[in-house]
């Protein structure tokens, strides 16, 4: 990579074998809190998560960045480190009926769908498949590291072959 970045660049280029350099004008308290994003991450996924908690509303299709972020995550108190309780993908959003109702009504449970953050791209593969998922969520200590869905597993994995051919 030829410029500098910030974490969520970081973690895709790492993804993909490459580095990174990230910015010096930065204070040394961002860097570090860029170098912590970075590191906790296995496979890149959202860049930004949206986390809310079981007793909020989305009261509209705004909340979802629909290239990067195409779920909101629901834990316990609506904070990363927080225990995740489901997700709500914005395709499942935009078809409900009803979009006054608090978010754990019809959110998505978590259970199937949760496997240790230092999974790597195989085992998650691996793990979607054997339970049906189309979304997985790597978590550490209760804490949500990231959230991989299928297209994120296929885009990689185009990634790396691209990578190999070039």
């Amino acid at each position: 990579m030829d410029t500098v970045t910030e974490s969520h660049m970081a973690v895709s280029m790492a993804a993909l074998g490459g580095i990174v350099i990230l910015h010096s004008n930065a204070a040394s308290s961002d860097q570090a809190a860029m170098v912590r994003s970075v590191k906790a991450r296995r496979v890149p996924l959202l860049s930004a998560p949206v986390f809310m908690s079981r007793g909020d509303r989305i009261h509209n299709n705004d909340v979802f960045d629909h290239g990067a972020n195409p779920y909101v995550l629901i834990t316990e108190s609506g904070a990363p480190s927080s225990k995740l309780l489901g997700y709500m993908a914005s395709r499942d959003w935009v078809k409900l009926a009803n979009k006054e109702v608090k978010i754990y009504d019809y959110m998505v449970s978590c259970k199937d769908m949760v496997l240790p953050w230092s999974s790597d791209l195989g085992k998650i593969e691996e793990f979607m498949a054997d339970k049906g998922r189309d979304v997985a969520a790597t978590v550490r200590d209760d804490e949500v590291v990231d959230v991989v869905g299928k297209e994120d597993v296929e885009s990689i994995n185009e990634g790396f072959f691209n990578l190999w051919i070039l």
